[in-house]
């Protein structure tokens, strides 16, 4: 069954969760010609997010609908809202700098700060405590995505054009997803799956991986003293000749 949830002169980037579709429109009519709509499937009610000039990104998930928009300032501003409470929460802004393409899952937000010096970082607030997280620093980062306990994001930290990043939530660790020729980008994550588009070959290809993050072994313990020279050899070059 296919049903028409809204209509106007231009509708971009429809997302969904469960009961809800958001999505952001433009009428063309005024100077205020955006707004962001949020359906709710099971009772077909829309509700009006926002209206401004130029709405930049939409997403939704299980708790929040969060989108970002041009302010009257020139920056990117982003908003959470709760579906629950149709309360907004407007997330933390760096002066000179804006909050673009926001998304979330579960009580988490993550967004893309770009400033005017053409720097960007990716930041993560924990809406329900606040706990703010410095995903990353001082390099080029663009669009992440976030579900269950990943961030994933493209970056060029690793000298290789545009490759792909994940960021653990529970363990404050950073891990590289790709390291290849060209460039891995347009990410989106799963669980433990990050999907994302490939350019090596000279077109654009669809490719995904599988993350397996395993525990590193304790470090080795000497087993005695007597074997306490051999153990400080740790990793040189050791010659077994057998006969």
């Amino acid at each position: 069954q296919q049903f028409t949830l809204g209509q106007a002169n231009e509708l971009f980037e429809a997302r969904v969760f469960g009961d809800w579709v958001i999505w952001h429109e433009s009428t063309g009519f005024d100077q205020r010609s955006s707004r962001v709509q949020l359906i709710n499937l099971v009772t077909g009610v829309v509700t009006t997010l926002l209206e401004a000039e130029f709405v930049l990104s939409v997403d939704v998930d299980s708790r929040y609908a969060v989108y970002s928009f041009q302010a009257e300032n020139g920056f990117g501003e982003a908003r959470a809202y709760e579906l629950e409470t149709g309360d907004t929460v407007v997330l933390p802004q760096t002066s000179n700098a804006s909050n673009l393409v926001p998304r979330t899952f579960d009580n988490w937000v993550t967004w893309q700060v770009s400033d005017l010096f053409g720097n960007e970082s990716i930041q993560a607030l924990n809406l329900e405590t606040d706990e703010q997280r410095a995903v990353t620093e001082g390099q080029n980062v663009f669009r992440p995505t976030i579900n269950g306990d990943l961030i994933a994001y493209e970056t060029d930290a690793f000298g290789n054009d545009v490759d792909v990043a994940v960021y653990r939530i529970s363990t404050d660790e950073t891990f590289a997803v790709t390291n290849l020729p060209g460039d891995q980008f347009l990410t989106d994550v799963f669980d433990s799956r990050v999907a994302f588009l490939d350019n090596a070959e000279g077109q654009d290809d669809v490719y995904y991986a599988n993350l397996r993050f395993v525990v590193p072994p304790p470090p080795y313990e000497c087993p005695s003293d007597n074997a306490q020279t051999l153990c400080d050899l740790e990793c040189a070059p050791i010659q077994l000749n057998a006969q």
